[in-house]
């Protein structure tokens, strides 16, 4: 009898500035178990405004770190804007790769990165832009983090 291997995936944005992104990623990604019916793998995926208990813009922080140590595969989309809570779960999903090796780290660009957001990762974490990828709707970040999966972990 097979194990089943439970592959987590923690998404992480601004909950405002993604709300139509993460909705359609919440439905999509759900269905990706379908393709592996016949195998040991299982995909999970968290979404920080779901944790602590309560939908919430706030959540609890310290679950949602937790989510992140624990994640193999840590998703992270920006956009225009720089939020603090984001850039502090994208440091903390690089010390535990430093750490353990996991999680894998995948950077998702709404279009071409401001300013501000290119300058952090340039100051702060220049080798996650060299892996980084581009999307311009829902359907096309949902096919970006289905193939990322799709590559990573193969049965």
């Amino acid at each position: 009898m097979n194990k089943e291997k439970i592959i987590s995936t923690f998404i992480a944005s601004s909950i405002v500035e993604f709300r139509e992104e993460r909705d359609f990623l919440r439905s999509e990604l759900s269905d990706i178990n379908l393709e592996y019916l016949d195998s040991p793998l299982q995909f999970r995926f968290f979404f920080c405004e779901e944790e602590g208990g309560a939908v919430s813009l706030e959540g609890s922080q310290n679950i949602i770190n937790e989510k992140i140590k624990a994640c193999d595969l840590f998703v992270v989309l920006f956009g225009q804007k720089l939020g603090n809570v984001t850039c502090e779960e994208v440091i903390l999903a690089v010390e535990e790769r430093q750490k353990k090796g996991t999680p894998d780290i995948l950077i998702c660009f709404k279009g071409k990165p401001s300013g501000a957001v290119y300058e952090w990762f340039s100051d702060n974490q220049p080798e996650l832009l060299e892996n980084s990828v581009s999307f311009s709707d829902e359907e096309e970040l949902c096919r970006v983090i289905h193939n990322k999966l799709n590559g990573r972990y193969k049965v």
